[in-house]
C-alpha cells in the first residue's frame, strides 16, 4: 500500500475535491492503538495491486481534523477506520479488526474508475 499523510484541512479539502473525479481511500490510524497497528500492517503487508494507494491520518496528532472528517462524511469516528470516498461521500467504511486488506482492495478497485 502506498500512503500519503494527511495533516491539515487544506489537504482534506483537496482529497474531497479529488473524490469528484476518482475513488479515494482514507485510513484513520492511531499509533497508540495496537488494533490500529494490526490493521495498518494488514494493509501494508498485502501484495496489492499497484493502483492501490491512499491517504493516512494520525488521529492522535490530528484529532480535530479526524473528527471534522467524520462529521463531514456523516460517519462515526473510529480508529482504526478505512473510508472509501466518492463524490464527497463515504460509500464504504470498515473499522477495527474488521479491516481486511482483500476486502478493502475489492471495495476500492470495484468502485468508480481510477484515473
Amino acid at each position: 500500500m502506498q500512503w500519503t499523510w494527511l495533516t491539515d484541512e487544506i489537504g482534506w479539502y483537496d482529497i474531497l475535491a479529488l473524490s469528484e473525479q476518482r475513488t479515494v481511500l482514507l485510513f484513520k490510524h492511531s499509533h497508540k492503538c495496537s488494533l490500529s497497528s494490526i490493521a495498518k500492517h494488514r494493509l501494508d503487508d498485502h501484495p496489492s495491486n499497484p493502483e492501490l494507494s491512499g491517504w493516512i491520518i494520525d488521529v492522535v496528532a490530528h484529532r480535530a481534523l479526524a473528527r471534522l472528517i467524520a462529521r463531514e462524511l456523516d460517519v462515526i469516528h473510529e480508529s482504526p477506520q478505512v473510508l472509501i470516498i466518492e463524490k464527497q461521500e463515504c460509500i464504504w467504511e470498515e473499522d477495527h479488526l474488521d479491516i481486511q486488506a482483500d476486502e478493502v482492495e475489492k471495495m476500492f478497485l470495484g468502485s468508480a474508475p481510477i484515473l
